[in-house]
């Protein structure tokens, strides 16, 4: 028997490692600018970035301003003379190219697909996300995929919660479990609309929140799924 009728799952550093993507995205942008780096660079950027999409996050800039603003703020830091928006669409196209998997997602996932119905939520933007997920084959598991820019609603918004569970017909949210990396948005997000939670912790970070679930590689997931 099963513990859940739906598992929703996060992407980037759930399912698919977005730090890869990053990399070789970030790698080509510099290639194409001729830019040289000793490795602060696209620390710098990584800083930048995760700034920028938290303030996404507390709905202080739209999923459009993202992708001009960090390299606004990039190329002010190193005083750059190159236009931010070229960059930002050379980065982009290249972030879209990479789906390197969290190591044990391309099996797990269409094997739970036999027994549990699947929802993807990402915070992301559509021109990224969309081949990423189809060119990893993760894409026909997952009965809706929700993409932040898409719907115009972000993780942890409860309004985002209620667009899901209004998409998948008002399943039971006590059988409904999130599974994501991040606290601030995936937990927080299921743990204030009622669901049951999962964290994906591999890097042991401190646990500021209370997951129902705590893992640190996906092979303990499907353990936690079924009645022993």
């Amino acid at each position: 028997m099963t513990k859940y009728d739906l598992l929703l799952f996060d992407l980037d550093e759930t399912l698919l490692d977005f730090g890869a993507a990053e990399r070789y995205a970030f790698s080509h942008l510099l290639n194409t600018f001729g830019i040289s780096d000793d490795g602060a660079l696209y620390g710098a950027y990584e800083q930048i970035n995760k700034g920028t999409w938290a303030e996404y996050e507390q709905k202080l800039i739209t999923a459009d301003q993202i992708k001009i603003l960090r390299f606004e703020r990039f190329i002010q830091r190193f005083d750059l003379p190159f236009n931010a928006a070229d960059m930002s669409a050379e980065y982009l196209k290249r972030l879209s190219e990479d789906h390197t998997e969290i190591p044990g997602a391309f099996d797990m996932i269409p094997s739970l697909a036999t027994d549990f119905r699947l929802g993807l939520i990402t915070n992301g933007l559509s021109q990224v996300q969309r081949p990423r997920i189809k060119n990893s084959g993760l894409e026909p598991y997952f009965e809706h995929i929700f993409i932040s820019e898409e719907i115009g609603l972000s993780k942890p918004s409860l309004a985002l919660f209620q667009m899901v569970f209004n998409s998948f017909d008002q399943p039971e949210r006590d059988r409904t479990l999130m599974i994501g990396d991040s606290l601030s948005s995936d937990i927080k997000g299921g743990i204030d609309f009622g669901i049951h939670t999962c964290w994906f912790n591999p890097k042991a970070y401190p646990q500021k929140l209370e997951p129902t679930f705590t893992i640190t590689s996906l092979d303990q997931l499907p353990t936690l799924l079924y009645d022993s």
